[in-house]
């Protein structure tokens, strides 16, 4: 449990360290998640009684799509970024997906009955750290003076991607958490930090995120069908889908027509779904460049970390006209293209293989689970799909996707059907060592070399 405890404590703080906060803490950021991992997966190889891990079938299914990937690096004429990532907040990069998986290891094999629990609450105090944190920015008390970007048309800790993103996963685990819990008090005071999230939510203006957590909630509401703990308290809800509604109608409705203001929320939520929006307009154009760019190369794509200077060559007219001419694109916004673009036909099967076996193990869990335990996968498992829909119209930054790994393992180990033990005999080992020593190495080499160069280039 403690190395739940520690992946969880790095997952956060590369979260609340946002790289448009302030440019001295991006490298560290990542270094933090390149070294984490690897750190704990080698004292595991070591403990007195690591004999066995737990290795659940999705593990495999990973690995698979990490080979996948790995074809893409010859397409790619710079290895150096297909294999290190070009884009520090992106999760592109060999090197980034490695850490994922160690992530997602480590999580399956610390997890105990206790943990999806344990990982619900984390989310809950992030968030509320977050929102403690937003009180004081907007009353004028920060403390600190951070490199503040006027692209970012609201923000509590920066990239408001990155925050929208994660405040739909942390309502879908709040939400879980308000139906298991039997104090009225404590439900209400969960209620009133779930609104706080989605006031936040909506001001940070990404719709992707508002429609991911709507998904996330629905797919919450069928997992529970026919759960006894929900039948017999369903009230419990009531005041949860009063306030989210509420704060949804304030924000879009009633706030602007009292104040006579037209807020950016209510323009945004105007135009939630429309196409002909500027924005959507924007992304519609990005989405066909990089479709593409996979039909030309549908083999090994053009290589990991190098969407951008195929973009160019692709970028159509109107999307000219919609963003700028010096407007760029580091990636598709839209996790399947990217990876298709990027990796062809072997890396997006091998991709789908892996999303559609995380699906089967959301379906078996639903089966399987019963009352408290079925409303905590449930809402984890809500908590990933508002992530991966928010992923197919943004991007699927290293921040929020850490936390999405280590859910997904700890839902693995829910899923007693399909995990098994795997005996670390003595070459098994010594491989797993030295993987995991070339990992960390290379990564805090690499990064320590990318932080000083970042160093001497603001002197």
């Amino acid at each position: 449990m403690g190395m739940l405890a520690l992946l969880m404590l790095a997952a956060a703080i590369s979260l609340i360290f946002d790289r448009h906060i302030g440019d001295m803490f991006e490298l560290p950021k990542v270094m933090l998640l390149w070294s984490v991992p690897a750190t704990l997966l080698f004292l595991r190889l070591y403990q007195h009684s690591a004999q066995d891990i737990k290795f659940h079938r999705l593990a495999w299914f990973f690995l698979a799509m990490l080979a996948g990937f790995l074809p893409s690096i010859m397409a790619n004429p710079d290895p150096y970024s297909a294999i290190f990532g070009s884009y520090r907040f992106y999760f592109d990069g060999l090197l980034c997906w490695l850490n994922f998986f160690l992530i997602f290891i480590l999580a399956a094999d610390a997890a105990t009955d206790e943990s999806p629990k344990t990982v619900l609450s984390a989310l809950l105090a992030v968030g509320s750290a977050l929102a403690c944190y937003a009180l004081l920015q907007r009353t004028g008390h920060d403390p600190f003076t951070w490199n503040r970007t006027t692209a970012n048309p609201f923000s509590f800790t920066g990239n408001p991607l990155h925050l929208g993103a994660f405040m739909a996963i942390a309502i879908n685990a709040t939400t879980a958490l308000i139906l298991t819990q039997k104090r009225l008090s404590v439900r209400l005071l969960l209620t009133l930090l779930i609104t706080t999230f989605a006031y936040i939510m909506l001001q940070t203006l990404t719709r992707s995120a508002i429609i991911g957590c709507l998904a996330g909630l629905t797919l919450q509401a069928w997992m529970l069908t026919g759960c006894e703990t929900v039948k017999a308290h369903w009230h419990r809800a009531i005041p949860l889908i009063a306030c989210l509604a509420g704060i949804g109608i304030w924000c879009g409705l009633l706030g602007p027509w009292i104040f006579k203001d037209p807020s950016a929320v209510q323009d945004r939520l105007i135009v939630l779904i429309s196409p002909s929006e500027g924005s959507s307009k924007a992304r519609l154009e990005l989405w066909d460049s990089a479709w593409k760019i996979f039909l030309d190369h549908p083999v090994l794509g053009v290589g990991m970390s190098h969407f951008e200077e195929y973009f160019w060559k692709y970028r159509s007219r109107e999307h000219a006209l919609l963003t700028g001419e010096r407007a760029i694109a580091l990636v598709a916004h839209n996790d399947l293209l990217q990876i298709a673009s990027t990796t062809g036909l072997i890396g997006l099967a091998c991709y789908l293989a892996f999303l559609a076996q995380g699906t089967l193990l959301i379906l078996r869990l639903k089966k399987q689970l019963k009352n408290d335990d079925k409303i905590a996968a449930a809402g984890l498992a809500g908590g990933l799909l508002a992530l991966g829909v928010f992923g197919q119209f943004n991007f699927s930054g290293i921040l929020t996707s850490s936390w999405a790994v280590l859910i997904l393992g700890v839902l693995a180990a829910m899923d007693k059907s399909d995990s098994h033990t795997l005996h670390l005999h003595r070459y098994r080992k010594l491989t797993a060592t030295a993987v995991t020593l070339t990992i960390l190495l290379t990564g805090s080499i690499v990064g320590i070399r990318q932080y000083l160069a970042d160093m001497f280039y603001f002197k």
